[in-house]
């Protein structure tokens, strides 16, 4: 539940989103440290539509463009507790929310321990911490909770469909507890965010309370934009800028005139590449940068 005041903080936040500092031995293509991400309006206007409704945000596009490092990235301009979960095909939905520990049961009764009520063995998943975190669990500091459901696609629409009441009321029964349901506090803020690789078609019935944004992978001029944000000081010499418009306007995919690809490569990808650039000299026509591609980049021929 959000009053007038608060919504009306986390816009501001929204729109004021900025980068952090760089984390210290951090591989910074797949870091999620939440300190860089190329956000636009759209992006914004996305995660403002989602905060006033309450609808999840499922962020849409194919592997590899950046989807999943949105959420540390708002988590920490929004000051929000960051709980993820990744879904894998043998997932099931009472994974986000409870589990019973029928082994450690077994255990503790072989063990001649006292076995107590059911309830004493079972795992919060993480939209029970979300909606009613732990006493260990609680930041003071923090305004709300981001829950991030990664690639919920990976799962049969059985799993997203069984998340549609939690997701949707912030609520969900847990029969070994009787008929008290478990729902998110009066002053609780939950923002979950869901991404999808589209390589299963979820249930309409989920999309249709989602707030979708459509992602693709970087065009040269926003290759540009990243890479300068990571290295400003690199990018403002001349030589080095002129290295980097050549090195996206090869990479991206996007129409560019020096595009030498059929598909782009991932963010993840490009950064690798700037981060051995801007470590080395070294020239992007010789054949130690070309042998250095071949190593970093997905081969098109393995694609698809």
């Amino acid at each position: 539940m959000k009053d007038g005041e608060v919504l009306s903080r986390l816009l501001e936040l929204v729109d004021d989103m900025k980068d952090g500092e760089p984390s210290e031995g951090v591989r910074i293509g797949d870091s999620r440290d939440g300190n860089f991400y190329r956000h636009d309006v759209r992006t914004r206007l996305a995660l403002k539509v989602a905060i006033v409704t309450g609808r999840p945000l499922l962020m849409v596009g194919p592997p590899g463009c950046g989807k999943s490092s949105l959420a540390p990235y708002v988590a920490r301009n929004l000051n929000f507790r960051l709980l993820t979960y990744t879904v894998t095909e043998t997932a099931e939905a009472s994974d986000l929310l409870w589990k019973i520990d029928y082994l450690k049961r077994l255990n503790d009764s072989q063990l001649g321990k006292q076995v107590g009520d059911i309830g004493d063995y079972i795992d919060q998943g993480v939209l029970w911490r979300a909606f009613q975190p732990k006493p260990e669990d609680m930041q003071p500091d923090k305004q709300g909770t981001l829950v991030l459901i990664d690639e919920i696609d990976k799962a049969d629409s059985g799993f997203a469909n069984s998340l549609l009441v939690a997701i949707g009321s912030m609520q969900f029964d847990v029969p070994a507890l009787g008929s008290e349901a478990i729902k998110a506090d009066s002053d609780t803020i939950v923002l979950v965010i869901m991404t999808s690789n589209e390589e299963r078609e979820l249930p309409p019935a989920l999309t249709r309370r989602c707030v979708r944004l459509q992602v693709s992978f970087p065009t040269a001029s926003e290759l540009i934009e990243i890479a300068s944000r990571h290295w400003p000081d690199w990018v403002l010499q001349s030589e080095n800028r002129e290295k980097l418009t050549s090195l996206a306007d090869a990479l991206a995919c996007d129409g560019s005139l020096g595009s030498t690809r059929d598909s782009p490569v991932s963010t993840a990808e490009f950064l690798d590449l700037m981060q051995v650039l801007v470590q080395s000299d070294i020239e992007l026509d010789s054949p130690n940068w070309k042998t250095i591609e071949g190593l970093v980049l997905l081969r098109e021929s393995e694609e698809g």
